[in-house]
């Protein structure tokens, strides 16, 4: 296992078959400012940002996390210690920052070791600082500490260097991507997202739906419907040529109605 000495000072490596686990648990993030802007004192103040959002993570998940718990502690206690991190303990390979193929950004590379590995390398795993980053309290004091400047993409190393993702505790499989020795740059980090399009499209077709529904269900208002039922009879009439008037059927209104007027040959 190399030592951190050593290690530090090692470019990262971009062959395939030789990640070593420093490399596997680099972080890439795409930054949307220039490579003068990023100076000294913004190195310096990125570097304890990062070890103070762990350090404060590690505090609160120190029960839940195995890797924010110290190791080299008693094991007989009920109570774990948490990890605290130093800005020693944030470190940017030779090389980085470098330009980004998106205009106006640039790509920091960074890792970050256990600090009680002593010289003995390990490095605190990848998905647990994405995911710590991704949050948005962690990600703003971040973006503050680098000059007010937004992060637009979080990738691991092997992702953003193979098209690959680094395998995480929840069981994520590596996904499919470019070809070996194809960088594939401004990666985001999955997050689940849901199309406003396909939102926009389900709603007018419930729309449609309603529409439609409502239609049918009028039309048959309207055929069900029976007419009015009457106790009165239909006066029928019959036409008596011979006084050219119109007479009551007798068998209607009944031969002793004062309203008929019988006719004279009945």
């Amino acid at each position: 296992m190399p030592t951190r000495s050593a290690t530090t000072e090692l470019p990262l490596t971009e062959d395939q078959t030789a990640l070593r686990p420093h490399e596997q648990n680099t972080l890439v993030l795409t930054i949307m400012m220039t490579i003068d802007e990023f100076t000294a004192d913004v190195k310096t103040n990125f570097r304890h940002r990062v070890a103070a959002i762990l350090s404060s993570h590690c505090q609160r998940q120190v029960r839940e996390e195995r890797e924010c718990q110290r190791s080299d502690e008693d094991r007989k206690r009920r109570s774990p210690d948490a990890v605290v991190f130093s800005p020693a303990d944030v470190h940017i390979p030779p090389g980085y920052p470098r330009p980004s193929s998106t205009r106006g950004s640039i790509l920091l590379a960074f890792f970050v070791i256990k600090p009680d590995s002593a010289e003995n390398f390990a490095p605190f795993p990848v998905d647990t600082i994405a995911m710590v980053l991704q949050l948005s309290q962690p990600q703003l004091q971040l973006q503050q500490a680098l000059g007010s400047k937004p992060i637009t993409s979080m990738v691991p190393y092997p992702r953003y260097l193979y098209g690959a993702t680094v395998p995480s505790a929840t069981g994520t499989t590596p996904g499919e991507g470019k070809p070996a020795g194809k960088p594939q740059e401004d990666s985001e980090f999955p997050l689940v997202a849901v199309s406003a399009t396909a939102a926009v499209l389900a709603l007018v077709a419930l729309a449609v739906a309603v529409v439609v529904c409502l239609k049918k269900s009028q039309a048959h208002a309207y055929r069900v419907g029976t007419p009015p039922y009457s106790d009165t009879p239909v006066l029928q009439y019959d036409y008596d040529d011979s006084v050219k008037r119109v007479n009551a059927a007798k068998e209607v209104w009944g031969v002793d109605n004062p309203n008929v007027i019988l006719d004279s040959k009945v």
